[in-house]
């Protein structure tokens, strides 16, 4: 009886064992299964035109039982304006969808994923000049299986009526050796990190030739901008700009020529003034590239900065005492800031641009953004967060148009998540975000308007309200800067369409109220609407009266660059620190990139009365070889020792040469 009972006991226990370990491994199997995941197909389909049928169309990867999904579809505020369920056919969903215009989110229960649409009208007007946008696709959206992505990115970019992307690239993929080229280089290059230290980076900026003609073949043109210099342009340099002149030139004639068509304007470098280095030393490659442009007709506008600061400083300052403003077409600056930054901003760059003598010379704002907070992997913001960027990057384009800023870039497409901070404007799904369909809608409500003034309006709540004029029409811009669902302002303004952010349309309150909910609203109407309710006197409208003067006229380049061959002291960012005020040396390169031989005079002098220096003044007279430079030297001796703040300045003339031949653009080095 008990070795019966035992056997029992073991069959029992190794059929609830048997049974167990088929039990665990199902449901370690069923955990296997992947989630059911949705996947866009076509994202250019996401941007419907209004009231008209439209489908969205989605794959999906994994199973769902039973081949069912239920969406649902809100408006900007999150609000159910559809619900409904759709089949899976073949692991493909379609939605065909009617929407009026305004940005709607299409949510799906079962797969716990989201996905932005835009109801914005094709623009079917000339290219907007003003409006642009840094589209990142040089490093985000490189890859050739990602050449789909890029497309449908840049078919968007089109079709809203924005005329510029700005893109970056590499010039040491590029160009790895001298006479070597490789358009969609891909290998890794080094990239200056600041504080003399550089990075090597795999492969990114890579295949700029490939990205071009995706670029060539949606009819959108770009500006191109770099921050490298391949290594064999250093000679030995521990900075980051190239020294040997002469192969740049060569260089970047090879370069332009081949980008012409597709490049819109050329931005040299990126935020030079948070690289820690003096200006001095990015001057002769800025100068370079002027000259060799020219010099090869190669029609391609020049752009100084990019600043990092929007702010002027001693960096701005330097770089116009070492001649920027006379190489370039066009200056540009970054701002991350909140709108209210915009017109002090401009402003600030305007009075450093009259001081030396380029009051109306053309400022760009290259990229302006507002990152949203974002958890690895997090596809979408959220809500509150959408609306932040969506608010800042919408009010400050308006703002920058009022101030007279010539191009706005949006900063940036495609989903960029760095250190928790998400600059992108579209989706990890490839679909628009709130702050993407607000910027296009801000591109359909105020291409080819002009800044008229300010509305008058007694509301603490507001704080900025543009008016913009089109012929007979009006529009007005008012912005509170905070998302609030019943937000109001009152308003003698009749016979107006009143339009949220994204573009919906807005209705008076019961009580003749104007809402404001998304923090920024448009007004439009007729002139005789707005009559007495406009202040043409404003700060902006100042800004933006210089901003309409003809620019400064064409330049004519030198063939003769100064450069410093030798740090006449420990440098920084700021400036060159004597180690010993008693005694200085002063070694310069003269490069000559013209095809013949020619004499110049080179004279030294400083800003300052620096008592005891000598030989403030002397000249040197050299004769500079075709294509090749000779080394200057200065010496100077102090025995006071005492040497304040100031630059010394390296100026000349051609003495043999052409006839009329440009004047040499100077060398100024701030010593302290």
């Amino acid at each position: 009886m008990r070795s019966r009972c035992a056997v029992a006991i073991r069959v029992t226990f190794f059929i609830v064992a048997f049974a167990s370990s088929h039990a665990s491994q199902a449901i370690a199997a069923l955990h296997a299964i992947p989630s059911p995941r949705l996947e866009v197909i076509n994202m250019t389909r996401f941007f419907v035109t209004p009231n008209r049928p439209a489908v969205l169309s989605w794959k999906l990867h994994g199973v769902m039982e039973p081949p069912t999904l239920h969406w649902n579809i809100s408006n900007y505020w999150g609000k159910p304006i559809a619900t409904g369920s759709t089949l899976v056919i073949h692991n493909r969903i379609r939605l065909p969808v009617r929407l009026p215009r305004g940005f709607y989110q299409v949510d799906f229960p079962a797969t716990g994923q989201q996905f932005g649409v835009a109801a914005i009208a094709a623009y079917h007007g000339p290219k907007v000049h003003f409006f642009a946008i840094d589209s990142e696709m040089g490093s985000l959206v490189q890859l050739p299986e990602s050449q789909s992505e890029r497309v449908g990115m840049i078919n968007i970019i089109h079709r809203s009526g924005i005329g510029m992307a700005r893109e970056y690239f590499s010039w040491s993929q590029i160009n790895p050796a001298p006479e070597k080229y490789n358009w969609n280089g891909s290998a890794a290059f080094k990239f200056y990190a600041g504080l003399k230290k550089f990075a090597t980076v795999p492969g990114r900026y890579s295949r700029t030739g490939r990205l071009a003609n995706d670029y060539l073949q949606g009819g959108l043109r770009i500006m191109q901008m770099f921050r490298d210099a391949p290594p064999w342009t250093w000679n030995g340099s521990s900075g980051p700009y190239p020294m040997n002149l002469d192969q740049t030139a060569k260089s970047w004639v090879v370069i332009g020529q081949h980008f012409q068509r597709i490049w819109k304007a050329l931005e040299v470098w990126n935020e030079p003034d948070i690289a820690g280095l003096p200006p001095d030393q990015l001057l002769p490659m800025v100068k370079t590239i002027a000259y060799s442009f020219h010099h090869a007709h190669i029609d391609v506008p020049l752009i100084g900065g990019a600043f990092g600061d929007d702010r002027v400083g001693f960096f701005q300052d330097a770089c116009a005492r070492n001649g920027l403003l006379v190489q370039c077409n066009a200056i540009s600056f970054h701002d991350y800031n909140p709108p209210t930054d915009i017109l002090p901003a401009v402003a600030s760059y305007r009075k450093w641009l009259g001081a030396f003598g380029k009051p109306s010379m053309p400022l760009w704002l290259g990229e302006s953004g507002r990152p949203w907070p974002c958890r690895p992997n997090q596809p979408r913001p959220s809500q509150q967060s959408d609306m932040q960027s969506a608010n800042w990057i919408t009010m400050k384009a308006v703002e920058a148009r009022a101030c007279g800023v010539a191009r706005y870039f949006a900063f940036c497409v495609p989903y960029f998540n760095r250190f928790g901070s998400n600059y992108g404007m579209m989706g990890k799904d490839l679909t628009p975000l709130r702050s993407m369909v607000a910027y296009l809608n801000c591109v359909a409500e105020l291409s080819g308007w002009s800044y008229l003034g300010n509305l008058k309006i007694a509301n603490h709540e507001v704080i900025l309200a543009r008016v913009f004029a089109r012929g007979n029409q009006r529009i007005a811009v008012v912005y509170t800067g905070r998302a609030a669902p019943l937000a109001t302002i009152n308003l003698a303004l009749h016979g107006i369409t009143i339009r949220g952010i994204d573009g919906r349309v807005l209705h008076r309150n019961a009580n003749g109220s104007i809402p404001v909910p998304d923090g920024l609203v448009y007004l439009r109407g007729p002139a005789a609407s707005f009559a007495d309710m406009i202040n043409s006197n404003t700060r902006a409208a100042r800004l933006y009266a210089i901003s309409r003067r003809p620019p400064p006229p064409p330049q004519h380049y030198s063939p003769i660059i100064l450069q410093l061959a030798q740090a006449p002291g420990r440098w920084s960012g700021q400036a060159y620190a004597l180690v010993h005020t008693s005694q200085v040396s002063l070694a310069v390169r003269v490069w000559n990139l013209a095809d013949h031989a020619i004499t110049v005079k080179l004279f030294l002098r400083s800003d300052h009365p620096v008592a005891g220096w000598t030989p403030v003044g002397w000249s040197i007279r050299r004769q500079i070889p075709a294509h090749g430079h000779v080394l200057v030297q200065w010496h100077l001796r102090n025995p006071a020792g005492i040497v304040p703040d100031h630059y010394l300045v390296i100026t000349g003339n051609v003495v043999s040469g052409k006839a009329n031949a440009p004047a040499i653009s100077p060398l100024a080095i701030l010593v302290r």
